[in-house]
């Protein structure tokens, strides 16, 4: 089984153990977004998050095997959240969005493409193409967010964005 069918098959344990955390933190990029951006960390590049670890053990168990795992967190956009259109800050990366609560109107703009997550589905694209994201519901918006160094294993989602 690969690491995406594992992640796609147990999406629900990782919705049962983010439904558990506390501690998320403001995104620290705030010029980006209006609203309220929340981020659970796991890894970025080579800060390891142990708390994020040990209070989700699933989550990372399905993360930490991933080839070329660089940035992994939960992504949360609380209700009324705008995300400005970016660009990230690297081309050495791909991004996979893992939808884990996905509520009625919220959605991304990438490269001039409107898409929404879905529950237990992948999505990836260039993270150096603009892309923006809003919520506009009253629930907030949870996506398991990770970043795989370019030539490693990549897997397509159910909507790839790199083209």
């Amino acid at each position: 089984m690969t690491w995406v069918e594992k992640l796609k098959e147990h999406w629900e344990d990782i919705l049962e153990e983010y439904l558990k955390i506390h501690g998320a933190t403001p995104y620290f990029e705030r010029d980006l977004y209006t609203g309220d951006w929340d981020v659970f960390p796991f890894l970025f590049f080579d800060q390891v998050f142990e708390d994020g670890i040990k209070l989700c053990p699933k989550t990372w168990g399905l993360l930490k095997d991933i080839p070329g795992l660089v940035n992994a967190s939960f992504s949360i956009l609380k209700p009324g959240t705008e995300i400005a259109p970016h660009t990230g800050f690297t081309d050495q990366v791909y991004r996979y969005h893992l939808g884990i609560k996905i509520p009625d109107d919220c959605g991304m703009i990438v490269n001039n493409k409107l898409i929404s997550w879905e529950p237990g589905q992948l999505l990836l694209f260039d993270d150096t193409q603009e892309h923006s994201a809003y919520n506009r519901s009253d629930e907030e918006r949870v996506v398991l967010l990770f970043d795989v160094e370019r030539g490693k294993e990549m897997h397509l989602g159910t909507c790839s964005l790199l083209d």
